[in-house]
Parts: structure tokens; C-alpha cells; sequence
């Protein structure tokens, strides 16, 4: 096994709250995309193309870190939760 796989593998996982403005809030595991999480956890968050291109899926990070950093709007399709974080639909 590579170094870099061997890396990969000892991560560990973090879980984080992602709660919506004025919704409902869920948990979040930090390797998967908030908008898919959001999904399966039965939120239903506004989307079309899910990879980034439409910007249907932008929410304002009002608090919290995420990847890559939101200065002002995230696409939650390819958006990763770094902490427990609040949004609010685009």
C-alpha cells in the first residue's frame, strides 16, 4: 500500500451539525457533500445539476467552517462541513 493511501486510511471521520436557517439541522460526516448528507437525512435542499455548475444548490454560511471556504455563498453539492455550521438557502 502507498504512503498516501496508508494516510487516507488512518483518517478518522469527523461528524458535525449542519443546521438550516429557519430548518431543520442534521448531521454531517466531513468526507461527504453537505447537499447529499442533506438528502439521505430526508432535508430537502433545492438542487439540479449536482456538481457544481447550476448554483441552484448556494447557501450563505452564516457559521462554521466549510471546504472549499465560503466567503459568501457555497454550492452545498461540493461543499464539505469542517465544523458544526448554520446556512441559509441562496
Amino acid at each position: 500500500m502507498s504512503t498516501k493511501l496508508r494516510l487516507l486510511a488512518l483518517r478518522t471521520m469527523a461528524v458535525h451539525t449542519v443546521s438550516v436557517e429557519g430548518g431543520p439541522a442534521f448531521p454531517c460526516p466531513d468526507d461527504r457533500p453537505i447537499l447529499v448528507v442533506a438528502w439521505e437525512q430526508g432535508v430537502m435542499l433545492p438542487f439540479s445539476c449536482r456538481v457544481g455548475g447550476c448554483g441552484r444548490c448556494s447557501a450563505r454560511v452564516l457559521s462554521g467552517r466549510v471546504e472549499p471556504s465560503a466567503e459568501t455563498v457555497a454550492r452545498l453539492c461540493s461543499t464539505y462541513a469542517l465544523s458544526d455550521c448554520t446556512i441559509a438557502l441562496a
